[in-house]
């Protein structure tokens, strides 16, 4: 079994993720960017440095964080991934203080919302035209922070 490795996020990490559904975004290049100015922000790839996927959280009112995500289609095909995803999930509850992590999911991204839960978000509402006219699920993971 190939081993996922963790590092630090970088803009092009995002930008080498093939997603169609990302075509909505006005400035990709824009927002990998501003992923890199809010910590943490990591970048899990294969050992031959392709990216499966990255992950950060957006800091909001004290406690709380705002968690994105960006998966390549190579992130089905690693059992790690749920691996590291869990474990950067208890780094922000226990180590950097976050009670409250929150994120949104496309409705129509069942895989992506039966992932996040199996994490222990849970969804709290529905977010009705949230982004590009569609409708968003809002989840959320409260731990001790």
């Amino acid at each position: 079994m190939t081993q996922l490795l963790l590092h630090e996020y970088r803009p092009e990490d995002f930008l080498a993720i093939q997603d169609p559904d990302q075509v909505w975004v006005p400035d990709t290049k824009k927002l990998a960017a501003i992923h890199a100015t809010h910590w943490p922000a990591f970048t899990v790839k294969t050992p031959d440095d392709r990216v499966v996927f990255c992950v950060g959280i957006h800091a909001g009112w004290p406690g709380m964080g705002e968690v994105w995500a960006l998966f390549s289609p190579l992130a089905k095909l690693y059992l790690h991934t749920a691996f590291w995803a869990a474990t950067l999930m208890l780094y922000a509850h226990k180590t950097l203080g976050y009670r409250r992590l929150q994120t949104a999911v496309r409705i129509d991204r069942c895989d992506t919302a039966r992932f996040i839960e199996r994490l222990g978000f849970v969804k709290e509402g529905v977010m009705r035209c949230y982004a590009e006219g569609r409708d968003y699920a809002l989840y959320a993971s409260v731990g001790e922070g």
